[in-house]
């Protein structure tokens, strides 16, 4: 038999394990909650991502505001696209001024798999004024997708420096072309389709 001290003493000590115990298990939901709150949180984007691709009628006028209107979502042999009046950039100095367009490619009505935004670099003296604006065109597109340009393709856009990178929704890549003006190309593709060329581009 267990003396009046003896009995209390093992009771104090059964609360107190018992206390540990739901401490520990209300620590180990908590963790669970936040484990679910992580990816509910990333949810929300993976879905903006896919009704844009899915609306391309939407998708063409996601610049509207920044003066880069579509000219309508349109079928070609086979192929959807729609592109906008090219938007000039900075005093030309007599000569064509740099410009810039932007222009969604799709392979049925109900889906687009590619937009590009196209720099042309038609007077050297802007070249800096259109990256510039390319990078703030750039970051807003991306906006709509509910990604944002991380401040280091921000700044390589700015530079003029080419880049490609790609994950499990989409790419995102500048590419510069070399005729006899210098263009520079962002372009952002459904990372779930396969690489494709389109006749417009």
């Amino acid at each position: 038999m267990f003396s009046k001290t003896q009995r209390f003493s093992i009771l104090l000590l059964c609360i107190v394990v018992n206390g540990c115990q739901r401490d520990s298990d209300t620590s180990n939901v908590s963790s669970s909650g936040s484990s679910n709150e992580v990816s509910q949180s990333q949810s929300p984007t993976n879905q903006v991502i896919n009704s844009l691709w899915e609306n391309p009628i939407e998708l063409c006028s996601a610049l509207r505001d920044d003066g880069l209107a579509s000219t309508g979502w349109q079928a070609s042999d086979g192929e959807w696209y729609s592109d906008s009046n090219y938007q000039d950039i900075g005093a030309s100095g007599g000569r064509v001024p740099a410009n810039l367009s932007f222009a969604v490619f799709g392979t049925s009505e109900n889906r687009a798999v590619k937009v590009q935004l196209v720099l042309n670099v038609n007077n050297p003296d802007t070249r800096q004024l259109g990256l510039d604006r390319l990078a703030a065109v750039t970051k807003e597109l991306l906006r709509k997708f509910g990604v944002e340009l991380s401040a280091t393709l921000e700044s390589s856009i700015k530079r003029g420096e080419s880049f490609s990178q790609e994950d499990v929704k989409m790419r995102l890549a500048l590419k510069i072309e070399q005729t006899k003006v210098e263009i520079f190309v962002i372009e952002l593709s459904d990372s779930s389709q396969p690489p494709r060329h389109f006749e417009f581009e």
